[in-house]
């Protein structure tokens, strides 16, 4: 809880910008289209958080995240050179460009002005959409540690609020007004999202923040266990729904999800002197999410495993268009298509003997995608930052004493990364301003290596080192 002293209420102003971002994300979680009204609500919503921090945060705070902050930075700067018009003896010479110039001069027009961007308009919106990832950077910057755990708590929230709805929505009809896009998909359990896919992703991160959670209370005398038992319920609760998507991918990135949790909170749980009570508590919930999972698995609610035993991958459409999206990427060499542009892209090359009733709108891995649009210049910010966050891994897991708070993060973050090889969960805006809310996290995990800096967990592993913190404070 956050008290009156000054340092607790100079906390509550961007805490309280931080809360509203989120909840912003979350009611426009399944969408990145710049023409909803909700998605310029959560935009507005960054741009207010940007700008409290440009007057209220001191820009020595930002060094704890600023290699991530810079390659956001970089990110941004190509996406605006992409928006340059360019006169005709420039553009027309660019890789993949030819089709554009021969469309002129079919209806003898004289060449245009271009930009990089075939569709400047979509490469504008995705420059927009960096809002969100901006702004949960920077208030990361401008939090506390002792305010993560707060944060866990919201999140944890905003996907129970998702898992209610879900089940909310496979209850009624398809077209409930329970879904909350017109562009979804009918039937399933989308929660606060459109697509299955996202829904299971958001789903299966919450068992690493609850885990988190859970040891933490129980670390706690009194009711710490009892609360710790309920984030497993809630876990529990969780579990069937990601079978009851639909979505295979959610099922993998669950399975190591749950391993990555048990390898997270193991050392903690040896350490654990739990009562014959407490065990008894424990062995029924694993018994019921057991018997749950069995029900769900024998039940016609399992999409996700008839999906996975009946449905032959190979001639989905999402690997099918594997070849000509390697082929767009190399007719657009080094500059790409521009980012956002994908759709009309690859409506211009796309096989006719791969045309389906439904479009392509992404390609449905994102670092294909990231190249397609971006080129050469995208793929070595993308190599950059897989570099950096390989680095930054490693340097929390192997330092004992930084808190299992960043180890969750890095946990968190990787199992978004393995979703956006097969999908693209990171361009919705509530994936989005997770992800880059516990990169800020990892950042700055080993950005500072004082006392000030190790997490809660371990200042109760260390009493020496608490107290020396209590004694010589760094701020923030």
């Amino acid at each position: 809880m956050i008290s009156n002293d000054p340092s607790a209420r100079a906390v509550r102003l961007p805490l309280a910008l931080l809360i509203l971002l989120i909840i912003t994300a979350a009611i426009s979680g399944g969408l990145n289209r710049g023409d909803v009204i909700i998605v310029m609500v959560v935009r507005l919503m960054a741009v207010i958080c940007l700008a409290a921090a440009i007057v209220k945060l001191p820009t020595a705070r930002l060094q704890g995240v600023r290699i991530p902050l810079a390659l956001l930075a970089l990110l941004a700067i190509w996406m605006v050179l992409q928006l340059v018009p360019l006169p005709p003896s420039i553009w027309t010479t660019l890789p993949g460009r030819e089709r554009l110039a021969s469309a002129a001069n079919t209806v003898g027009m004289p060449q245009p002005w271009m930009a990089i961007s075939i569709v400047p308009m979509r490469t504008l919106n995705s420059l927009l959409a960096l809002l969100i990832p901006a702004a949960a950077l920077v208030m990361t910057a401008w939090l506390p540690k002792e305010t993560w755990m707060t944060q866990i708590r919201i999140i944890v929230a905003v996907g129970v609020v998702s898992a209610v709805l879900a089940l909310v929505q496979i209850s009624g009809s398809p077209d409930s007004s329970w879904y909350l896009y017109n562009v979804r998909q009918k039937g399933g359990a989308v929660g606060l999202f459109a697509n299955r896919n996202h829904q299971a992703v958001l789903l299966a991160t919450m068992f690493p923040m609850l885990a988190v959670l859970g040891v933490r209370a129980a670390r706690v005398r009194g009711r710490g266990l009892a609360v710790a038992l309920s984030c497993m319920a809630i876990a529990i609760f969780l579990l069937p729904l990601i079978f009851i998507t639909g979505s295979r991918g959610g099922l993998v990135v669950a399975a190591v999800s749950l391993i990555a949790t048990m390898a997270l909170v193991w050392p903690f749980m040896r350490k654990l002197q739990l009562s014959r009570k407490w065990l008894a508590v424990g062995g029924g919930l694993v018994a019921i999410v057991a018997l749950g999972l069995v029900a769900t698995l024998l039940s016609d609610r399992s999409l996700a495993m008839k999906r996975l035993t009946e449905t032959d991958v190979g001639e989905e459409q999402r690997v099918l268009v594997v070849e000509p999206i390697v082929r767009l990427i190399r007719e657009n060499l080094p500059i790409g298509t521009g980012f956002g542009t994908f759709d009309p892209a690859f409506r211009a090359i796309e096989p006719y003997s791969q045309l389906f009733r439904t479009y392509l709108n992404h390609a449905h891995s994102d670092p294909l995608e990231f190249v397609s649009d971006g080129g050469v210049p995208a793929a070595c910010i993308l190599l950059a930052f897989v570099f950096w966050w390989l680095k930054t891994t490693f340097t929390i897991w192997a330092r004992p004493r930084v808190g299992d708070t960043a180890r969750m993060a890095t946990i968190v973050t990787a199992l978004l990364m393995i979703s956006s090889l097969v999908d693209y969960p990171l361009r919705t805006p509530l994936a989005a301003m997770i992800f880059a809310l516990l990169i800020g996290w990892m950042s700055r995990a080993v950005a500072n290596h004082d006392a000030a800096d190790i997490d809660v967990i371990d200042r109760k592993d260390h009493p020496t080192s608490a107290r020396r913190d209590r004694e010589h404070r760094v701020p923030g």
